[in-house]
């Protein structure tokens, strides 16, 4: 077993890899206790894209990529079930055995897990289908926005 402190802004649920599932309910508890209120005031969200992070992980996981090609990750869809499965996966797995995943940065192993479980509760909780994995930031869409491309 291996016990790490998440990174920002969940540093005060501390991660033991594999993840626990009470561990795991008690960050899907906090997630959902965070989110509702923008969901309630937003409603359901019908195009979501995954900036870098997490989403372009999980991209190279799903894809089976051993190493990064923005060219396959940019616009990989999956569904919210697909995260689902990825994040039960993932959180089910050791340190080291999530630092031998084909694709998965070892400096990100620690993280993809929880980052896993706050995507997979976030399209949830809004009422998503599937998110798109983008290697383009939120500037490259503020911008796309401010031209009125988007």
């Amino acid at each position: 077993m291996h016990v790490y402190r998440c990174r920002a802004p969940y540093r005060t649920i501390c991660c033991v890899s594999p993840l626990s599932p009470a561990s795991i309910a008690q960050a899907r508890d906090f997630i959902r206790q965070q989110i509702e209120p923008l969901a309630q005031r937003y409603g359901r969200i019908d195009h979501v894209v995954g900036v870098a992070g997490t989403p372009t992980a999980l991209a190279m996981i799903d894809k089976g990529l051993p190493t990064f090609d923005p060219a396959l990750v940019d616009g990989h869809t999956m569904t919210t079930a697909r995260i689902g499965e990825l994040s039960e996966w993932l959180c089910g797995l050791s340190i080291d055995e999530l630092r031998a995943i084909p694709g998965l940065h070892e400096r990100r192993a620690d993280i993809v897990p929880i980052g896993s479980v706050i995507l997979h509760t976030s399209l949830q909780v809004f009422g998503c289908d599937a998110v798109e994995a983008t290697i383009r930031g939120l500037r490259f869409g503020a911008m796309l926005h401010s031209w009125s491309l988007i």
